[in-house]
């Protein structure tokens, strides 16, 4: 999305002067030139001329400017005529054809403001910066003195190319000159200045000294404060520009709104919503459509992004891909390759980030098939040449799916790659099981890569170490962590800390970085209890839990699954009952398949297998082979022939051919065979 005053530069004040007022006569300061003119158009017919000029400078017509630069030398109109000459360096330049405009600029024998101004907008307007400003040390070395357009045309140069001190140089010029106190377009372009070189609180401070102010000063503050996250002070900004009675814009409606999805400010952007309907813009601007489908999905209200996209007379690769990417991002992969399937049928062709997004989906719902698809289309297309953040989502959709070699072999491909790229294939080691290959991608990050690494790939380390059980590795890895004090910055890596002690059986070292966490969420206490269970400390698992409530955190599903295991363990039955009843009634969790298993084996270990029976029967989803495999293995291990019977029947009910059914019903008669003869 352009930024506002971007938009208000090319679409507005500079255009009309370039092709109107900068030109006329006055400009130029009248006197012999003046004359000249004068006399030149009672020859010629000058207006026509120049109206045939300004017309292909607005059409942009390279073709028609050849031949009306053609007949004006056949007719000798431009010989030493700086007006003329130079509305045709303008007609170039807004052609886009800067050679042509400037070898006709190099033959002026004259060159004034007007004609400087002219080759630098057009450099400008091109995205040519570094020749703008070249062109402006030039003219001023030549004596001419810029004008408001002049400054105007350089302050964009500068933030294009992020040159801070010569656009600082130049507002120093322009409050010198004292332009800002009559020429609000000169104002609006210093506090445009200001957000591209990301000192916000400079572009207020000249906000607030400018004189007056229009819907481009506040839209162009409020579009800054949305782009460098400051988003509580876009909304405070637009609120303050509706106390001024000033009304926004559809470039003020797209930054407001930005800064809605940034806050995940439903109730505002509803309200933004409400005005830009007001206002009859949703049906007019396809970027403030795509700008409300964004903040709608980025807040997570999917129902009413669909309803809003669907209601668009016209949709872009932008709209499609802004839902696509809220389906990702909470969760339901399959509607986003559904939207993207019909995305592609509608001829609605995919841009780099609907990929990353599509390749997000096939990672989380291990569709690795569909993921290799998108990987031809990618390559067939030429696309992961210069895009690292496609190809790193490519890895990381393999890593995903588990096809660790396959993700290894796109890395391999990336010609430098930056962290992301590194933690997504270290990532992937780890979450596989993995671990002496994520440790040794790590030691190549840093040591001939020389790549610092982030908080991420400290987790993704952790965890690999915790996975085979290296504590010294560990240790030397928590050295690296504190050296920075990550663990107490960032509670993601603490957490992966406890955990990675936890699974290596250093319980003490565990609980050490526990109780040095400044905050503790569920998440850390799940790793600290896990790990308490996993090394058979059934009390601590329980006295954990009891602290953990008494600090006000609430159980979560996984928090009930570990007490339900652990009272399984220990054959706490009258204890696990309590657990699955409170877990819904007191706590709002609703018991899930692998709850109800644990309920299954603690009964079946107690030797109730009347009341593992009857969970399975209440089980809303017993329509799982999971389920019946479960109580096979627990019937396999107890010798109980009936519930083993019962399992296996239901377990054919759903697939006849199941292999594992008939391996275990075979194992269990097996078993209680042996029973009998002992």
């Amino acid at each position: 999305m352009e930024d506002a005053f971007s938009l208000f530069f090319r679409d507005n004040w500079v255009d009309s002067v370039m092709d109107g007022s900068l030109l006329s006569p006055s400009t130029f300061g009248g006197g012999k030139i003046h004359e000249e003119i004068h006399y030149k158009q009672r020859l010629e017919d000058r207006h026509t001329l120049l109206d045939s000029i300004k017309s292909c400078s607005k059409e942009k017509d390279l073709h028609k400017a050849n031949i009306i630069h053609n007949d004006i030398i056949k007719m000798g109109v431009n010989k030493d005529n700086v007006y003329v000459n130079t509305a045709i360096v303008n007609m170039y330049a807004k052609c886009g054809a800067l050679t042509e405009a400037q070898q006709v600029f190099d033959k002026l024998s004259f060159r004034n403001t007007a004609a400087w101004t002219a080759l630098i907008s057009g450099y400008v307007q091109h995205g040519h910066g570094v020749k703008a400003l070249y062109c402006f040390q030039c003219m001023q070395k030549e004596g001419m003195s810029p004008n408001e357009v002049t400054f105007v045309c350089m302050l964009k140069a500068c933030g294009s190319i992020g040159a801070v001190r010569e656009g600082e140089d130049i507002y120093a010029e322009i409050v010198k000159k004292g332009f800002l106190e009559n020429n609000i377009f000169v104002g609006n372009s210093v506090v445009d200045i200001y957000v591209k070189f990301g000192k916000v609180w400079k572009a207020r401070e000249v906000f607030d000294g400018l004189p007056f102010r229009d819907v481009i000063s506040w839209t162009t503050l409020i579009s800054g404060y949305a782009e460098h996250g400051q988003c509580e002070e876009a909304l405070k900004c637009f609120g303050a520009m509706q106390g001024e009675g000033i009304y926004a814009n559809a470039a003020t409606f797209v930054c407001i709104l930005k800064a809605c999805s940034s806050l995940r400010d439903l109730h505002k952007g509803r309200e933004i919503h409400y005005k830009v309907v007001k206002e009859r813009l949703l049906h007019t601007d396809v970027v403030i459509g795509n700008a409300l489908v964004d903040m709608y999905a980025k807040c997570g209200a999917l129902m009413k992004a669909r309803e809003v996209f669907d209601e668009l007379r016209v949709k872009n690769v932008i709209t499609w891909t802004a839902l696509i990417m809220g389906y990702v991002q909470y969760g339901h992969s399959k509607e986003a390759l559904s939207l993207f399937s019909q995305m592609r049928s509608e001829g609605v062709t995919p841009n780099a980030i609907t990929f990353v997004c599509i390749l997000k989906a096939c990672g989380n719902i291990y569709d690795i098939e569909k993921g290799e698809e998108i990987h031809a289309e990618i390559s067939r297309k030429r696309l992961l040449e210069n895009n690292i953040f496609l190809a790193t989502s490519l890895v990381d959709m393999y890593a995903k799916c588990g096809a660790i070699m396959k993700a290894k072999e796109v890395f391999d491909e990336i010609r430098a790659p930056d962290i992301v790229s590194w933690n997504a294939l270290i990532g992937g080691y780890a979450q596989h099981g993995y671990g002496e290959e994520a440790l040794d991608c790590f030691e190549l990050m840093k040591n001939r890569c020389r790549i610092i690494p982030d908080a991420c790939t400290f987790i993704c380390v952790l965890k690999a170490c915790g996975t085979i059980g290296a504590s010294t590795k560990g240790r030397d890895v928590f050295t690296e962590i504190a050296r920075n004090e990550l663990q107490k910055k960032d509670i993601m890596v603490a957490t992966a800390l406890i955990d990675m002690y936890a699974k290596c059986g250093a319980l003490v070292e565990a609980q050490i970085a526990f109780d040095q966490l400044l905050t503790r969420d569920l998440i850390s206490w799940n790793a600290l209890i896990t790990g308490y269970s996993q090394l058979g400390r059934d009390d601590l698992v329980l006295k954990s839990l009891d602290k953990m409530v008494e600090e006000g955190i609430k159980p979560n599903s996984t928090s009930f699954l570990i007490l339900l295991k652990t009272c399984c363990y220990l054959g706490l039955v009258d204890k696990g009952k309590l657990f699955f009843k409170v877990m819904s009634i007191c706590y709002d969790v609703m018991p899930n398949l692998q709850h109800h298993t644990s309920m299954t084996d603690l009964f079946s270990h107690a030797g109730l297998f009347n009341e593992a029976t009857e969970v399975i029967k209440k089980l809303p989803f017993s329509d799982d082979l999971t389920v019946w495999h479960t109580l096979l293995d627990i019937c396999q291990n107890s010798g109980n022939v009936a519930l083993g019977k019962l399992a296996f029947e239901n377990a054919l009910q759903l697939d006849v051919k199941d292999p594992l059914a008939y391996i275990f019903m075979s194992n269990i008669y097996a078993a209680a065979m042996r029973t009998r003869s002992t």
